[in-house]
């Protein structure tokens, strides 16, 4: 019952956001001023070098944060196309398989079992958001967002009323299951690498905001590396209500919002936003075609491992 109210309510802002974005379309959206900023950035060579540079190794930083937990001897790059196929997948379809692929991909090692990979991907997207989240609030407080404290207190209080109430509902066959996943949340979190695995991948969200930041400078808008970390941690986390493949409309919406907190006219927040995530998606496409001539992998087994997903 939990679950089902969740995700109606996962879509519920999906479906707003969309809207949203069918609201700047219609007011902002412009074919010449897309064009000709498009033009703009990609032709801006140095500031294109910058924002490709700096994405890469946002991936490269997340690829070793997620090597340095539990006790994996694989070699980097396969953590690397990991990353890349999940990406890649992420922006072809409407739903987050690529994680299921991102698990796949550490799993079809013999010394890797899928339930170990399954929860290493797990702990990485917990430290993700936890990592955007906070740069988020921050953000917000120096910025000057309206922020309720007496909502987020009773947010805080609401979930932690749910998961004692989960707990107690949970059937006793689960609790092994949770105790033995627990048990290695403590062995990676309470070991001498775990500072340097939550600062990893810190560096890589600081290092994707460049994309923002480049784009911005690209087009010469004033925006401040600061600004850029805030834009882009609020824009990225709100990718938990993807509704479409890339969360396409979700990403636009957002960041458009996060751009005019910061004084930029609603039309060019919007243009902005739409070449950076089209930069992201012709990232996301380069990267995954390397990862399939590097790394391949069939569909065959991409769809073996999303029937393996519940485990």
């Amino acid at each position: 019952m939990g679950k089902k109210l969740l995700r109606r309510l996962i879509l519920v802002i999906s479906l707003l956001l969309f809207v949203s974005f069918l609201s700047l379309s219609l007011n902002f959206f412009d074919v010449q001023t897309l064009f000709i900023q498009t033009k703009q950035f990609f032709s801006n060579y140095h500031w294109l070098l910058f924002t490709t540079v700096c994405y890469f190794f946002a991936f490269l930083f997340r690829a070793a944060a997620w090597r340095m937990y539990g006790e994996n001897k694989q070699p980097i790059s396969l953590f690397l196309y990991g990353l890349y196929y999940s990406l890649f997948f992420n922006h072809i379809f409407p739903i987050k398989i690529g994680d299921v692929v991102r698990i796949g991909v550490l799993a079809n090692k013999k010394e890797v079992s899928w339930d170990t990979a399954a929860h290493s991907v797990v702990v990485m997207r917990v430290l993700d958001l936890l990592c955007l989240g906070l740069f988020s609030f921050i953000g917000a407080m120096f910025i000057g967002v309206s922020l309720s404290y007496t909502f987020f207190l009773q947010l805080i209080i609401v979930l932690a009323a749910a998961c004692i109430l989960f707990l107690f509902i949970l059937r006793k066959k689960w609790f092994a299951f949770y105790l033995k996943h627990m048990s290695l949340v403590r062995e990676a979190f309470f070991h001498k690498k775990a500072l340097g695995m939550v600062s990893f991948v810190a560096l890589s969200w600081v290092l994707e905001a460049a994309v923002v930041y480049g784009v911005l400078q690209a087009l010469e808008f004033k925006l401040s590396f600061l600004h850029a970390i805030w834009v882009n941690s609020v824009t990225v986390a709100a990718q938990v209500f993807q509704f479409a493949p890339g969360g396409l409309a979700t990403y636009e919406s957002v960041m458009s919002f996060a751009l005019v907190q910061l004084d930029m006219d609603w039309k060019d927040a919007y243009h902005a936003a739409l070449i950076t995530h089209g930069y992201k998606f012709i990232f996301s496409y380069v990267v995954g075609a390397v990862a399939f001539i590097l790394h391949p992998i069939s569909l065959t087994q991409v769809k073996a491992w999303r029937t393996k997903k519940g485990e």
